[in-house]
């Protein structure tokens, strides 16, 4: 049945150097591939970390650059809604003035002529009452008034007239 000679020893020698010559040959190198291309897959996963955190922390710090600038911006939005108020107020107050300035010699404008009016009604207004004391002197001499009643109708008449 299963007869032991020396060409079964040979076989397995054989075996045994084929198998030792297989590994140094094809599967050492294969491991070492292997071994090269998990190690470069280990690295490319370990520096997309790192890229990952930098990342991270750039956002944050853009995020956090972006948010001052927010703040910024509204400080000078404020401050120039601010100087603009302030620029208004100035504004107002000045038109105030320069109305109440202009109120004011309107005020003069109009007094001067006031007076210069009453000045020019003088010499009609002394004529007027001339005429009224030439009529209600006539009238007293004519008819000899007897009454205050009497002169005031004299007196309304000659305006009148």
């Amino acid at each position: 049945m299963f007869d032991i000679n020396i060409t079964y020893f040979v076989f397995i020698g054989l075996f045994l150097l084929f198998m030792f010559a297989f590994k140094a040959v094809v599967l050492d190198p294969l491991r070492q591939v292997l071994d090269q291309r998990q190690k470069l897959i280990q690295d490319n996963l370990d520096a997309s970390e790192k890229l990952k955190k930098e990342v991270l922390e750039l956002e944050q710090s853009y995020e956090l650059k972006i948010h001052e600038a927010k703040l910024k911006a509204k400080t000078i939005v404020t401050s120039a809604i601010d100087e603009c108020e302030k620029g208004n107020n100035e504004l107002i107050a000045k038109a105030v003035m320069e109305s109440n300035s202009t109120i004011d010699n309107t005020k003069n404008i109009l007094m001067q002529d006031k007076d210069k009016l009453l000045q020019s009604l003088v010499p009609e207004v002394s004529i007027i009452a001339k005429k009224i004391i030439q009529t209600i002197s006539s009238d007293l001499l004519v008819d000899k008034i007897e009454s205050k009643q009497d002169i005031l109708k004299l007196l309304q008449k000659g305006a009148r007239s």
